[in-house]
């Protein structure tokens, strides 16, 4: 169950259970009400990745998340390829399940202090939230933040803050941008 609630410059978005795609849907037409449009945003950032060897979890910058081994230790960069960091200092680490990976990245030239840098080659659906959102991401974490994104690539629905968003991404066509 969700709640979207408030006005177009402060609609919120609460969830305690885990988002589908059709509940993107659904969210995205109430949105619409407010005059929030879903768009089209492709990744921009590099990531540096590398895969767990171990059955170690991951640093604590991984937000809790455990991986198995095979599956990728993630860190976002900016399209200038700088690590990127959350507001606490902490690094923008995530893990993603090995047959998910080679859909969402492919390896770029170089080296960087988490891993070897990967390009993104996704393209995801995506709705402003400026009142931000409380949700259960795609992995079963909490996310909150006071401004944001909800973002849908495939099945799976999770959040991203304003400043990750905008270091990460970028519309993918040129009529959304002027919506």
């Amino acid at each position: 169950m969700y709640t979207v609630s408030g006005s177009a410059a402060s609609c919120r978005l609460t969830a305690d259970a885990l988002l589908t795609s059709d509940d993107f849907d659904m969210i995205a037409r109430q949105l619409a009400a407010h005059g929030l449009k879903v768009f089209r945003a492709r990744k921009i950032g590099h990531v540096c990745a590398r895969q767990i060897t171990s059955q170690t979890a991951p640093p604590d910058d991984a937000a809790g998340q455990r991986g198995t081994i095979g599956d990728w230790l993630v860190t976002n960069m900016s399209k200038d390829c700088r690590v990127i960091r959350k507001g606490d200092g902490r690094l923008d680490t995530y893990v993603i399940p090995k047959d998910k990976f080679a859909n969402l990245y492919q390896r770029d030239t170089g080296l960087a202090e988490f891993g070897e840098v990967y390009a993104p080659i996704s393209v995801v659906d995506a709705v402003e939230l400026p009142g931000g959102l409380d949700i259960v991401a795609s992995w079963g974490d909490r996310q909150r933040f006071s401004a944001g994104f909800l973002l849908r690539n495939g099945g799976e629905v999770y959040g991203a803050d304003t400043p990750t968003f905008s270091s990460t991404f970028e519309y993918a066509d040129n009529a959304a941008a002027s919506a």
